[in-house]
C-alpha cells in the first residue's frame, strides 16, 4: 500500500518522473480505484494532471464513459448505449 501511496502523492504533486517510474514497474495500478471509489485516471484529472493521464491512458486496459468523457473521446461517449448525447 506505500507504494500505492507514493502514486497518489506523486500525481498530487505533479512529479511526473517518480509517478512514470512507479507506473512502469507497477503498470497494473493504472486499472486500481481509490477507495473513493474513483479511478487513477479520474483523479489525475481532478488534480490536473496532464502528463499522468496520458501515462495512465498508455496502461489502462479499458475505460469507463466517465474516463472516455475526461479523455475528450467523443466517438466513445457518443457509441455508449447510456449516453443520450444524441437525442
Amino acid at each position: 500500500m506505500e507504494k500505492y501511496q507514493a502514486i497518489i502523492d506523486s500525481i498530487k504533486n505533479h512529479d511526473i518522473d517518480k509517478f512514470s517510474k512507479l507506473l512502469k514497474h507497477t503498470p497494473e495500478i493504472a486499472n486500481k480505484s481509490l477507495e473513493q471509489g474513483i479511478s487513477l485516471l479520474q483523479f489525475a484529472a481532478y488534480c490536473r494532471n496532464q502528463e499522468a493521464l496520458r501515462l495512465i491512458t498508455k496502461y489502462k486496459s479499458s475505460f469507463t464513459i466517465f474516463e472516455y468523457a475526461i479523455l475528450g473521446n467523443q466517438e466513445e461517449v457518443g457509441t455508449n448505449s447510456f449516453c443520450m448525447c444524441n437525442r
